[in-house]
């Protein structure tokens, strides 16, 4: 049987407990996984820095500190998919993550970049690199799975209700493309794949991979809007800012 409970910030979620003994109660590990985060997905959607990206007003300072924060986070993720496809047996599921772990570099290259990080940012940078530490191909993809998957459904979300003439606009429709749902996609179904290839132990390890990865993007939106709303327009921090450290 599995549990988990976390409290991060205002957020109180809560993972259902599932027993993996029944393998036939779980043919789509994505389906059943999303379910379990569905409630953080929510608390995400909600957050004050993604409400005001949909409107268009958030401050462009904390967009930007969201950005310098990103970049190190899609460096350490590149090399997680890279290991990733290093790992993969069949030459398709090689080829297509390791084209998406390339278009992560090209995405950072976009982005300016910072050394001073918040502690989101180095948890989250921290938990992916034990992750690219493993050789269990479920675990990885189950990882990597879910920050995808956030980002397109928040960005198809934003399209929905987002208001004329948005600045931010370029975000939601980048996230919300019919090519990168095929990346989500395809990241689903390899999931789901190695999930049926895995014992009750690691599938198990999925799971809590894949919750844990959701608790680290709750997180990352809501510290860098703390933080960066606590950044002076000359980039200084204010003595009311929350932790941020240098990464040497």
């Amino acid at each position: 049987m599995l549990s988990f409970r976390a409290s991060i910030g205002r957020g109180n979620f809560r993972v259902c407990r599932q027993s993996f003994s029944n393998r036939n109660n779980l043919d789509q590990f994505s389906f059943f996984a999303w379910k379990q985060i569905s409630p953080i997905y929510n608390e995400i959607k909600e957050l004050p820095f993604n409400q005001q990206l949909a409107s268009g007003t958030l401050d462009p300072k904390i967009f930007e500190y969201y950005s310098s924060q990103d970049a190190p986070y899609l460096d350490v993720y590149s090399k997680v998919l890279h290991k990733l496809s290093s790992l993969l047996p069949n030459e398709k599921d090689k080829n297509f993550v390791r084209v998406l772990a390339d278009g992560c570099l090209d995405e950072k290259a976009d982005k300016v970049e910072t050394k001073e990080l918040t502690s989101a940012t180095l948890n989250y940078i921290y938990f992916f690199k034990n992750i690219e530490s493993s050789n269990n191909c479920g675990e990885i993809s189950a990882a990597v799975l879910i920050c995808l998957w956030i980002y397109h459904r928040l960005a198809c979300d934003m399209r929905s209700y987002s208001s004329k003439n948005n600045p931010y606009d370029f975000w939601s429709e980048r996230y919300s493309r019919p090519e990168f749902k095929l990346k989500v996609d395809f990241m689903r179904e390899l999931t789901d794949r190695l999930f049926m290839q895995s014992s009750d132990e690691e599938r198990r390890c999925m799971l809590a991979h894949f919750v844990t990865t959701a608790k680290l993007e709750y997180d990352f939106f809501k510290v860098s809007y703390i933080v960066g709303g606590n950044l002076t327009y000359n980039g200084r921090r204010s003595a009311t800012t929350s932790p941020a450290f240098n990464l040497l």
